[in-house]
């Protein structure tokens, strides 16, 4: 699974992605450092002050990067404020799938009853090397900026009104991130790789499957894909042998209708 994470500043995009990362293990790619290093290292001429430029500019890069890393079955996250409003566009179903977006941004009131909060904690988890413009007004110019523009686009916003925490907290819920699967598939029979990741593969869509139902988790073992819901095992999927149905499951009708 993707995760895309973006807003404006000071929403505490590089915050939530670090706490996946802690408790989840899911690595994070900061759009912020790729643009940092590719303006150090003289590829491009654009300041982190252009803003519009720099979309157009990094957005290729992470949207190539995203599909490299659904391509390798891999879970990330990747967040920053350089993902466009139409970025949807960029990825057929096969890839979009796999796609989990958040755009976080705070509301006039919050600002206004959170206000130097939000100054003090600007730095919490990456030191700001530039000064941020700190204006109440210009905070809320911002929000509105990207509340509308993706609302446009039909993308969810996750707005952040009284809590910041338990706003964290519904978006990891909803998307099922807490039950996220972290499977180290590269010690799978190759044949089975192929049945579960080639798009013609007849597992691929039992793979499918898994990764939105948030009751299932699976281990590999003997290079075989054990699978459970809730705790119990319903199904082992081999490279060569014949699936084994251990109990009844929708994963196991799947199977046996065909």
């Amino acid at each position: 699974m993707i995760i895309l994470i973006t807003g404006a500043s000071l929403t505490g995009k590089t915050l939530l992605a670090q706490r996946m990362l802690e408790e989840y293990r899911i690595p994070y790619v900061s759009i912020d450092h790729l643009k940092m290093g590719l303006i150090r290292c003289g590829m491009t001429d654009l300041t982190p002050e252009d803003d519009e430029a720099l979309t157009d500019y990094l957005w290729p890069i992470v949207r190539e990067m995203i599909k490299t890393a659904i391509e390798n079955q891999q879970n990330l996250i990747v967040e920053g404020c350089y993902i466009p409003f139409d970025w949807r566009k960029d990825f057929d179903e096969k890839y979009s799938r796999f796609i989990r977006f958040v755009c976080l941004a705070m509301t006039d009131s919050f600002i206004d009853a959170h206000f130097n909060d939000i100054r003090n904690h600007a730095s919490d988890i990456e030191t700001r090397l530039y000064e941020v413009n700190f204006l109440s007004e210009s905070l809320k110019e911002d929000n509105h900026y990207y509340i509308n523009g993706f609302t446009q686009y039909g993308e969810p916003v996750m707005l952040i009104d009284t809590d910041y925490e338990d706003a964290i907290k519904s978006f990891i819920v909803d998307n099922g991130i807490n039950n996220m699967m972290t499977i180290n598939t590269t010690d799978l029979c190759s044949h089975l790789q192929k049945k579960l990741f080639e798009e013609d593969g007849i597992y691929h869509h039992i793979w499918i499957a898994m990764q939105d139902d948030p009751e299932l988790t699976a281990v590999v073992r003997s290079r075989q894909l054990h699978i459970y819901r809730n705790g119990k095992k319903v199904l082992v999927l081999a490279g060569k042998a014949a699936p084994k149905f251990i109990r009844e499951d929708r994963l196991c009708e799947m199977l046996a209708k065909e």
